[in-house]
C-alpha cells in the first residue's frame, strides 16, 4: 500500500470523520464503538454516515469497522486538531523506546509503569497513549496485559530508526520514509524460492487469445462464471453438459451445480455469439458447453476480481483483516496462495495431495511468524507442532474471550486435520478426493489464520482493564 503522505488534504467527510473519532478517544480514553458513536451522532440530528465516510479513508490514517471500533492511527493524529498533547506524548514515548532499545536489555520491553513514571501523566492519559502505541508497527510489538493490570509490550528492532529523532513531526517524517521503502519493495514473501508473478497466468492468456477484449453485462458475466466454475469443479472423465430447458428457463443436470439455475436465454445467446458456450438445440432442451475459449475466460475474470482471498471468499464486502494477511505473514500468505492457484488450473485433478502439502506448509510458517512476532520463550522447537505452538501464543494473550480463543484452537486442529487428509490423499479413510475436498482444504485454511490473526490483534487493542 502506498503511504498517505505527512498532511496531505484529506476530503471534508473523511477528515471530519477522523475529527468525531479522535474527540470520543480523546475524552474516554478508549476507541468509540462504530454503532454507538453513529447513534450518538444521529441522537444529535447529526446527518453524518461513518461507515460511508470510511470506504474510502486510506487504511495508514485509521479505520472504521461497522461490528467493531472506529480507530485513529497515529498518522492520523497527525491530521486531527486540538490533538497537541496525545503528539507530545507519544514523542516521549518513541524517545523512550529507543532508549530501550539501546539499552543492555537483550529483550527490551516497555510497560505502562515506564509510561507514567517520572511524568505527571493522568489515568486517561495514560490509556490513550498505551492505545495509540498499539496503532504502531515500528516502536513496539507484541501487547500483553498482565494479570496485575498493568501493560507491557515488546521494543521493535526498527526503534533504531528513531534515533535521531525529537518530536512527533520527526517520527511522521521518518515512519513516511519507512513506509515508502517498504511500499517499493517487490511484492513477495522474503527468502522464498517460488516468484510470484507479477501478471496472473490467467491474464496472459486472455490477452494472447483477445479474450480481455470482449463486451459483456454484469449478468452475462456472472453466468458464465457460475457455468465455467461448475464446469472446472468436475473431473475430466465425468465432465457432461449442462442442460438448458425453455419452458421455465433453467440449466440444470450437472453435477457441478447444486440445483438448477433460473438465467435469461439472452444471455445465453450472448456468451454463444462470443464463443464462450456452444449450445446444441435438442427437441425440448438444449445442451450447453463451456468452450475452452470461456473457460480461460473464466480464469481471466477471477484473476481480475481481486486478491486471492477475494476470490475464495466470493463475498461482495472484504473482512478488514483480510488485507491484513498477507503484510503481517508474508512467508505463509505466499505458500497459501500457491495451494489457491491449484484449484482453477486445467490440470487440478494431478494436485489435489499438492494442495494438502501446501497448506501444510503455510499453516507451519503461519505458527512460526507468529511465534516470532510474539517473542516468547521456551517454545515447541518441532515446527509439525503447530497446535502446540498456536496454543503458547493465544495463552500470551490473556484470557478476556478465553471460550473463544479454546474454540478457535480446537477450529485450527479439525483445520489441520482436514489438511494431512488431503495432503494423504485420504487414503486412511479409503475415500477419493475431489475438487471440493481441495478447496474446503484452502477455504478453511485461509479462515482460521485470518480469525487468529484478527483474534490477536484485536487483543492488542484490549487495554480497557489496563489501567
Amino acid at each position: 500500500m502506498i503511504p498517505t503522505p505527512p498532511n496531505q488534504a484529506l476530503p471534508a467527510d473523511q477528515h471530519r470523520l477522523l475529527g468525531v473519532v479522535f474527540a470520543h478517544f480523546h475524552a474516554r480514553g478508549e476507541w468509540p464503538n462504530t454503532r454507538s458513536l453513529q447513534r450518538e451522532l444521529d441522537r444529535m440530528g447529526e446527518v453524518f454516515d461513518l461507515v460511508e465516510a470510511a470506504r474510502e479513508l486510506p487504511g495508514d490514517l485509521g479505520y472504521c469497522d461497522p461490528n467493531g471500533n472506529s480507530t485513529v492511527t497515529v498518522r492520523g493524529l497527525a491530521q486531527c486538531a486540538d490533538s497537541q498533547e496525545e503528539q507530545e506524548e507519544f514523542a516521549k514515548a518513541m524517545r523512550q523506546c529507543v532508549a530501550l532499545y539501546l539499552g543492555d536489555s537483550e529483550r527490551p520491553e516497555l510497560t505502562s509503569d515506564d509510561l507514567a513514571r517520572g511524568e505527571s501523566m493522568s489515568t486517561l492519559a495514560l490509556k490513550r497513549l498505551i492505545l495509540l502505541l498499539q496503532t504502531d508497527s515500528f516502536l513496539v510489538s507484541g501487547s500483553t496485559v498482565e494479570p496485575g493490570g498493568s501493560w507491557k509490550c515488546s521494543v521493535s528492532p526498527s526503534s533504531r530508526e528513531f534515533r535521531n529523532a525529537d518530536s512527533f513531526h520527526d517520527y511522521i517524517r521518518i515512519s513516511h520514509r519507512l513506509r515508502e521503502e517498504a511500499a517499493a519493495r517487490p511484492l513477495r514473501a522474503p527468502r522464498l524460492e517460488v516468484k510470484l508473478p507479477e501478471r496472473h497466468p490467467a491474464e496472459e492468456e486472455a490477452r494472447r487469445l483477445g479474450l480481455d477484449r470482449i463486451l459483456l453485462e454484469s449478468d452475462q458475466r456472472d453466468l458464465l462464471l457460475i457455468l465455467g466454475q461448475a464446469a472446472m469443479s468436475v473431473a475430466k472423465d465425468k465432465r457432461r453438459k449442462f442442460v438448458f430447458d425453455p419452458t421455465d428457463s433453467t440449466v440444470g443436470q450437472h453435477p457441478g451445480l447444486s440445483g438448477d439455475l433460473h438465467v435469461y436465454e439472452g444471455d445465453l445467446e450472448a456468451l454463444e455469439r462470443r464463443g464462450l458456450i456452444t449450445m446444441a438445440q435438442r427437441a425440448n432442451s438444449s445442451q450447453i458447453d463451456v468452450t475452452p475459449e470461456g473457460l480461460a475466460y473464466c480464469r481471466y475474470l477471477l484473476s481480475r476480481s481481486g486478491d486471492a482471498l477475494e476470490r475464495l471468499e466470493d463475498q461482495p464486502r472484504r473482512r478488514s483483516s483480510m488485507t491484513n494477511l498477507p503484510l503481517r505473514h508474508p512467508k505463509s500468505f505466499a505458500k497459501w496462495s500457491e495451494a489457491e492457484g491449484l484449484l482453477w488450473t486445467e490440470e487440478w485433478t494431478k494436485s489435489l495431495t499438492t494442495v494438502g502439502h501446501l497448506c501444510r506448509e503455510a499453516m507451519q510458517l503461519f505458527a512460526a511468524e507468529l511465534l516470532d512476532e510474539s517473542q516468547i520463550d521456551e517454545t515447541p522447537p518441532n515446527p509439525e507442532k503447530t497446535v502446540m505452538r498456536i496454543r503458547k501464543v493465544l495463552a500470551s494473550r490473556g484470557h478476556k474471550h478465553k471460550s473463544f480463543l479454546e474454540a478457535l484452537l480446537e477450529y485450527w486442529g479439525v483445520a489441520q486435520d482436514l489438511v494431512q487428509r488431503q495432503e494423504h490423499g485420504a487414503l486412511k479413510e479409503g475415500e477419493t478426493l475431489g475438487w471440493e475436498d481441495a478447496h474446503r482444504v484452502v477455504f478453511h485454511t485461509a479462515v482460521v489464520m485470518m480469525e487468529i490473526d484478527r483474534a490477536i490483534a484485536r487483543s492488542s487493542q484490549a487495554v480497557d482493564d489496563a489501567t
